[in-house]
This record gives C-alpha cells, structure tokens and sequence, in this order.
C-alpha cells in the first residue's frame, strides 16, 4: 500500500487532483473519497463534474459517520458504545500529541487549546466582562470621524478603502521571525487597527473575498541585531480583499510586507455626499479631511479629547460599563468579529461572517475632561 500526501495552501487544486487520481483509478477498482461529514454533498457534487453520471458505480464519497457505519455493519459492533463529542476530542489530542515531534507549520498552534473561545464561554457562564485590543478607535481621530459620519456629513456611506503597505519589519526589527509565522503577516499584524476602525465607522461585515499570498519564500534580516540572517515565510504576505457591511456597503483591505512604497497608510470613506479621509487607525489622533461634492475640501477639527497616545482607554471604558450595566466599547463581541474578518482575508477566497456583535455609541465628546464616557 503507498501513502501519497498532497499539500498547498487553499485554492492550489488539491481536491481537483485527488479527484481526477480517483477518476483514473476507479476503472481499476472501486474508490472511496473519505470527508469531513459538514463537506460530503459538496464532494459528492464535485465527484459528478469530474467522474460525470456513472460516478457512483465504482466510486462514492464516505463521511467518517458513515464510514464507521459500513464497517460497523459488516463486522458487528453496531451495538458497541459510540464516541460522543468529549471524547472524540480527547482523541484528537491523543493523536496530535503523538505526531507534535513531527509538525513544523502546526507546531505551536497544536500545543494551544482554542483559548479566545474558552475564554468566551467561561466569560459568559460566570457573567463576567472581557474585552480586546485594540482601543485606538476610541481617540479623538475615529470619535470624530465617528460622528461625522453618523451626522450625515458625507452622505450615505457606500464604500471606503484602507490600505497598510510595506516591505516588511526586518528592516528594523531586532528579532522580526514571528511577523512571518503563523498568527503574523501583515493582516493579522495592522489589520486589528483597521478593520476595527472600519466596523466602528460602518457596521458589521457579513462576507468577505480576498486573493492572498506569499511573494517571496524567505527574509532576509537586515536590522543589526540579527543582520544576515534568513527567516523562512509561514503566512501570507500579500492579503488584498474586499467586505460586504451589513448596511450594503464594500470596502475594500490592502496589507502587504511585499512593495516598497514611500506614502503613510491611509483609509477613506465614500459616500453619496463626499470623501472622508481618516486619519492612521494605528494613532489616536491625526488629520480628518472632507472632499465634497461641490469639489471643496476642508480640514475638520477634532471635537473629542485623547488626541495623543492614550491605550487603556479600552479599560477605563470596560470600568465605566460595569459600573453602569452596559456593554463596552471595546468588548470581546467586537474582538472575535475582527478576528473572524481577518482570518478570513489572510486566507484568501470567498467567507460568509456570522456574528452577534453591534457596535457601540460613540464616547461623549467632553469624556477626557469631565470623567464621564456616556452621553
């Protein structure tokens, strides 16, 4: 028997090239295509494109479910007790533990529980507040693009694009290998910045679409501490994508490590009455500009407090919402729907987004000098 072990990243063809090796196979003796159970119609589906109506003559497609029960059925055991989800899960550790010494893209990621989640539900079964970073939506900057835009100032909002360009951390990074292992690149990198800022200004993104990629296999570390030093790349380093709102508005995301560009990032807002221009979603502060219509252009003051660096203001709000009852600001409802939004952008293809999060009211305009955060 030969094992043969096909791999890629998504959207390479590994599934279209085991179907046709089945294809040229099943002629020989009969194929059995085994997949997870959520995606058997799909592979039943694409089994009938590849292998056309005859398909099911000498092949088929098995979810591990439906596997068991085949062997089950012709060997006995039906009756015997059944693994529930506990202890298929136990399984699953039992197994990873056995092959960790063997991983290398997976190695740490194996060794961790999905911890956010865990976090979430003990969070939620004690009643307690969590939140996430980043905080920087909550400075003077986006408040006042926040307001303006709520105001009608530019219209109704059909669009915007934001952009986070260049070549990469190991220019001056004195230790920069985990911005291009798993969990890094340059989406999962600034893209908390900016897709938190977006949601804040539109709402919550409900699909995502995105071409991704790796431009170069390996780094070279110019910065002295490791100067000369090569870093093999993991991630994708080239994340271009679009998100559809809830509101039935698109923005689009660009995020690489991979093009020399001398401008600072930007991000913009359309809508039917005139262009925002929103300041680094990496700061606090920084410049709001509308162009409008009737082609005028003017630069609007920041109406609210904390202009300069002030993280922590995530905390101060998540304070202010036990004291009074209410949801936070920065809470981890808006963290997990990010996350969502980026990984799925980091991936590449076409994601549908399902979350509960709704975004929260802005801050009081006068917060940094009275104390009080809500209206």
């Amino acid at each position: 028997m030969k094992l043969q072990i096909w791999m890629g990243r998504a959207g390479a063809g590994k599934s279209r090239l085991v179907l046709e090796t089945l294809e040229r196979q099943r002629r020989q003796r009969p194929q059995v295509l085994l997949v997870p159970e959520h995606a058997s119609h799909e592979a039943e589906l694409d089994l009938c494109r590849i292998c056309g109506p005859t398909a099911s003559r000498d092949a088929e497609v098995l979810s591990f479910r439906n596997l068991a029960t085949r062997v089950l059925s012709q060997t006995g055991g039906l009756a015997d007790v059944t693994l529930d989800n506990g202890g298929k899960l136990l399984t699953m550790r039992r197994a990873l533990q056995e092959v960790s010494g063997r991983l290398t893209v997976f190695a740490r990621p194996s060794q961790r529980p999905a911890f956010l989640r865990q976090l979430v539900a003990l969070a939620e079964k004690k009643g307690l507040y969590l939140g996430g970073a980043p905080d920087t939506f909550l400075g003077a900057g986006f408040q006042t693009a926040r307001r303006l835009i709520d105001a009608g100032a530019i219209g109704t909002v059909v669009g915007a694009s934001a952009h986070m360009i260049g070549h990469g951390p190991e220019s001056w990074h004195p230790d920069p290998e985990f911005f291009y292992k798993f969990g890094g690149g340059p989406m999962m990198d600034m893209g908390p910045y900016y897709i938190t800022a977006l949601v804040n200004l539109m709402g919550r993104v409900t699909e995502t679409v995105s071409m991704a990629k790796a431009s170069f296999p390996t780094r070279t570390i110019t910065a002295k501490e490791r100067f000369g030093e090569t870093i093999q790349v993991d991630v994708n380093t080239y994340v271009d994508g679009l998100m559809r709102f809830e509101s039935g508005a698109a923005a689009r995301m660009f995020a690489t490590f991979d093009a020399w560009y001398p401008h600072a990032p930007g991000m913009e807002i359309y809508g039917s009455e005139g262009t925002l221009f929103a300041p680094d979603p990496n700061t606090f502060g920084g410049a709001i500009r509308i162009f409008r219509k009737d082609r005028t252009e003017e630069e609007i003051p920041l109406s609210f407090g904390f202009s300069t660096n002030s993280r922590g203001l995530g905390l101060w709000d998540m304070c202010d919402a036990i004291r009074n009852h209410r949801a936070p600001r920065a809470g981890y409802l808006q963290t997990l729907h990010v996350l969502d939004v980026m990984t799925a952008l980091a991936a590449g293809g076409a994601h549908t987004i399902t979350s509960p999060f709704r975004r929260q009211p802005p801050l009081r305009e006068d917060a940094e000098n009275t104390g009080r955060i809500d209206v």
